[in-house]
Formats: structure tokens, sequence, C-alpha cells
């Protein structure tokens, strides 16, 4: 029958050793008015984004797979300034946003003879010699995160995707993948890292009926007096509708243009769209 032929010739013996996943390039945002477009965010949600951008912070975009991350990393990123040089390093070639100056690169994988391979990890530090005013990882997935704390503490702004539950999770997350850098790295000084060079988190998120929306934004507490990371919500999606949090602006001396020339009203939408 046609059910014996699936199981037999193709799930046994074709898929366990010969099945090709195809990743497609299929951004359709490119910048913050996309969304807009689309009716994801609202035209103070993302004023607030540009806002971030411009201030040169450290962001990750963290969520679950197909919450739209790479389209809202890629839809900030089109938001840099004209003069702008951005880094971008993928494993596969994904981000693409509307910047004059942007050098692409990708890894490359070892050759039959076990060379030429060409790592996330060489990237990122051959990334720091060609002048970038930011650097942005499509995805950390390993060790590279170590790299890329460090390219940021050198003073070069940028952003990533990473994938994890919440906000806090993600910082989590970061610090693990900071550990697979060596055996001399330690959890105190991984967590210390992620604290010290990321700013704050945009996490997204996708509904049961397929909706994408980001679904939060928050900052990595840096006054902790233990090593434990935590973040403070700053804009949170609850009850349909966005609610800000109390936030003090004195510990957050990068957020300060926040509290003295942007209004957090307005940030919902009449309606939610999608990412994608």
């Amino acid at each position: 029958t046609a059910y014996e032929i699936v199981s037999r010739d193709w799930s046994s013996d074709v898929c366990s050793s010969d099945l090709v996943n195809i990743r497609k390039r299929v951004i359709r945002a490119f910048s913050l008015n996309d969304l807009i477009t689309a009716g994801t965010l609202s035209e103070n949600f993302a004023q607030l984004l540009r806002d971030i951008l411009k201030s040169n912070l450290n962001i990750l975009v963290s969520g679950a797979t197909q919450a739209g991350k790479t389209t809202v990393l890629n839809c900030l990123l089109g938001e840099l300034q004209k003069f702008s040089r951005l880094i971008t390093i993928e494993e596969v070639f994904e981000l693409n946003p509307k910047v004059a100056d942007h050098v692409a690169m990708q890894t490359r994988q070892a050759s039959l003879d076990g060379v030429g391979e060409v790592t996330l990890r060489m990237l990122v530090r051959e990334s720091l010699r060609m002048r970038p005013t930011h650097i942005a990882i499509g995805e950390v997935r390993g060790a590279e995160a170590l790299d890329l704390l460090l390219a940021f503490n050198s003073g070069i702004p940028g952003a990533a995707s990473i994938h994890a539950n919440s906000p806090v999770d993600a910082l989590r997350k970061m610090s693990a993948l900071t550990l697979l850098a060596g055996t001399n790295i330690g959890r105190d000084f991984s967590n210390e890292a992620v604290r010290n060079n990321i700013d704050l988190v945009i996490h997204c998120e996708k509904d049961s009926d397929g909706t994408r929306r980001i679904s939060g934004i928050a900052l990595t507490n840096k006054n902790s007096l233990d090593s434990i990371l935590r973040v403070e919500p700053l804009i949170t999606w609850k009850n349909q509708q966005y609610e800000l949090s109390k936030i003090d602006f004195d510990n957050y001396p990068k957020l300060h243009f926040l509290q003295k020339n942007f209004s957090f009203n307005n940030l919902n939408n009449s309606h939610q769209g999608r990412t994608n």
C-alpha cells in the first residue's frame, strides 16, 4: 500500500540519512514603518524602539521559534542612522536591513579535507577590524556569545537574537553559552559579562492564532548585589494591551532620554497584526 511505501522506503531509509533542510530568506519587513503598516506596532511604540536604538544600547531579541525574532531584529537594524557601518554575522544569510554601509558575513563549513572552516567566533573577532559602528549576530547559539560580549565591551554597540522563553531566560542562556568558550570561563565571570554588556531584551511571542508581537521589553538589572541575573520589565503585554512598569531611571543612566523626552501614551494599536 501507499502507507507501507512511505513508512518503509522514506521514513526509514531516506529521512535517516538524506534529509535536506532548506531555510529560505522570507523577511518582508525592513523597517519599523513596515511593522506599523502591518499593524504590529503603533507609531509611538516604533518611536520608542528608534530612541532605544539611537542610544547605542546593546539589545537581545528573544523568543521561541517562529516568534518573529529575525524580523524584529531586521527592522531594528534598518533604523540605524545613515552614517552607520553595520556588520552582520550569520550561519545562513537572513538579515537584509536597508543600511547603505552594510557588510554581511556568513560562516563556512570545513572542506572534505577538514580545512577552511570559518566559525561565528572567527567572524566576530574579524569584524572588529572592519571599523563597525554596530555589530549584529543573526542568532547566538554557541561560544560566540563570549566574543560578542567582549565586542560590546570594547564600545561597539550591537544586537543579536536568541532562543529563550522570557527576557530573563535570554540573559541566563547568554551566560550559559559563554561557558562553552572554555573550561577557564566561570559562571560568575559570564554572569558579570552579560550584566555589564547587555542593556535590554526585546521579547517576541507567537499566539495560538498565529499572531506575532513584541510581548515585552525588559531592562537588565545592573545593580544586583549578587551574581544572579535579573531583569526589570519596562513594557509588558497584558490583557490585550501594553502596560508600563514603574522604573527608577536613576538606575539606568543610558535611558534618561525616556524619562525626559518620551511619552508612553498610545503604545497600543487599535488592532494587532503579524510580523510577517
